[in-house]
């Protein structure tokens, strides 16, 4: 019974160093990634690029109400995050669609 036991501990004590070997490739992929996009954000940052409310809900001139609607419930479909979207582009994407539906006929 009690070698039983010690297996059992060992096997727990092997498992337990295989998670912390994930753990620790996951972190450095973490703080690769986080890089990136420091590095990414820097050079919009420095381009001066600037999106505007209709660039940000797909549109080159102002839409119908109509169409503006139907595209900010698909793009919500797609970035709510309750949908595994993103919270910061979701706000993005409310407040064009307020400025929008302000302007359009």
């Amino acid at each position: 019974m009690l070698d039983k036991a010690n297996e059992t501990i060992r096997n727990a004590n092997s498992r337990i160093s295989d998670l912390k070997l994930q753990l620790r490739d996951a972190e450095r992929q973490i703080e690769k990634l986080t890089q990136a996009n420091y590095s990414l954000t820097s050079q919009l940052l420095e381009s001066g690029c600037v999106l505007t409310e209709r660039d940000i809900l797909g549109y080159e001139f102002l839409p119908s109400s109509q169409e503006l609607r139907k595209r900010y419930k698909c793009l919500a479909s797609i970035y709510h995050p309750d949908k595994g979207g993103s919270k910061t582009m979701m706000q993005r994407i409310n407040n064009s669609y307020d400025k929008l539906k302000n302007e359009v006929p």
